[in-house]
């Protein structure tokens, strides 16, 4: 997401977009992780923008496209990620990653909830977005590994389409568990 900013304070780290009043506080797991992980990446990402004051001249212009392509993604995205932990399953290997492709918002994890589970959360219920399902593919209650789809509709706002890839049912062996470990030691080695 550009113009996405972080700061740690006490045991949190804090997300926000310069300028602005919102905030996202993410707390539950030690915030050197975090800082280990934003070293890295200015290393390996020449210009990383994770901790400067104000929008980089980049930012300000994906910004500006954005408003005269006639969508403005602040009105979707952030209800979405104050909700960005109701897209977390149970298993070990969760991530959620959110894009737009000129079409429609993708939103995508690699093993999310029952898909009962997430469209309670976001289409039923007085704190919902207001979200509706358009289609659905589900293998939730299925032992085969295919991932389930749902195609959103908001209103006001571009389609969602949302897959979960259902990695937790593929990937439970001690061996994915060990390569696991390497690859999250080796993610935080400063």
């Amino acid at each position: 997401m550009y113009g996405l900013r972080y700061r740690i304070t006490g045991s949190r780290v804090v997300l926000y977009w310069p300028g602005s009043q919102a905030q996202i506080r993410l707390h539950g797991f030690n915030p050197g992780w975090w800082e280990r992980a934003a070293t890295r990446r200015r290393r390996e990402y020449a210009g990383s923008t994770f901790d400067t004051p104000h929008w980089t001249e980049h930012e300000s212009r994906a910004h500006q496209l954005t408003q005269e392509a006639g969508w403005e993604p602040a009105g979707l995205l952030s209800p979405l990620l104050r909700r960005i932990r109701a897209t977390a399953g149970d298993g070990p290997c969760n991530g959620t990653s959110v894009w737009f492709n000129e079409v429609a918002l993708r939103l995508e994890t690699t093993y999310g909830p029952a898909c009962a589970q997430l469209t309670a959360l976001l289409c039923k219920g007085p704190t919902t977005l207001g979200w509706t399902v358009q289609r659905q593919t589900c293998f939730c209650l299925s032992e085969h590994a295919e991932g389930c789809s749902i195609n959103f509709t908001a209103p006001g706002e571009p389609p969602i389409h949302y897959t979960n890839l259902r990695w937790g049912a593929r990937f439970t062996g001690k061996n994915h568990q060990r390569r696991l470990s390497e690859l999250n030691a080796r993610a935080l080695l400063i």
